[in-house]
């Protein structure tokens, strides 16, 4: 889809864009870290091939990081679309809208939330202090389908997130991405969960 020359294009007129790219595919895990190694700015934002932000996402985001040091991360809510970009229901999207769209809450609360109801954060919704993975360690490479949710159990373990209750990105869904239900997505994340829960209360107080 061209997507380097595109990128090679963007740094070309904007040198704070710094292009990398890879010989052949290494994983989610292992890009974020490079990635987060590579950059030199106070925040890490990602974002997938496949979803879009709103042109104010970040600037909402670290406007309310700025303001709130004692936050490391923050997330918003999504809407969910198709391949096509249409917006997709509840039951289309296997509830997907429900489960991101979560309210603020408590330290306390999202670690009581995460461990009985799994994942609530869209991981392309972040926005994370960079200085904060000098604290928990980076992506474990050992995960493929719940890498961002091990991470944010390891950042509540040390400081406050918080969800903006507003709609600042797409996430697109198909059925098909890594996101989807398939036998083979479930049983990885089925044991990939097993192995967090039984790790999920070391350090914490």
């Amino acid at each position: 889809d061209k997507t380097p020359e595109i990128i090679a294009e963007y740094a070309k007129r904007d040198k704070r864009i710094q292009p990398y790219y890879f010989k052949e595919k290494q994983g989610i895990s292992i890009g974020c870290n490079f990635t987060i190694e590579k950059a030199i700015g106070k925040y890490i934002a990602r974002i997938d091939g496949d979803d879009c932000w709103h042109f104010n996402k970040l600037e909402k985001q670290i406007f309310y990081l700025e303001k709130h040091p004692e936050c490391g991360a923050c997330f918003t809510w999504v809407k969910i679309i198709d391949e096509n970009g249409y917006e997709l229901t509840s039951a289309e999207s296997e509830n997907r809208g429900e489960i991101f769209n979560s309210k603020n809450r408590s330290r306390a609360e999202w670690i009581r939330t995460l461990f009985y109801e799994g994942c609530r954060m869209a991981h392309p919704s972040s926005v994370i202090r960079k200085d904060v993975f000098s604290l928990t360690g980076m992506y474990n490479v050992s995960y493929r389908q719940l890498l961002d949710y091990d991470l944010w159990i390891r950042i509540l373990k040390i400081t406050q997130i918080h969800m903006l209750e507003e709609i600042l990105m797409n996430y697109r869904w198909s059925g098909k991405n890594v996101s989807s239900s398939s036998d083979v997505v479930m049983f990885r994340t089925y044991f990939e969960m097993l192995l967090i829960l039984k790790q999920y209360f070391k350090g914490m107080t």
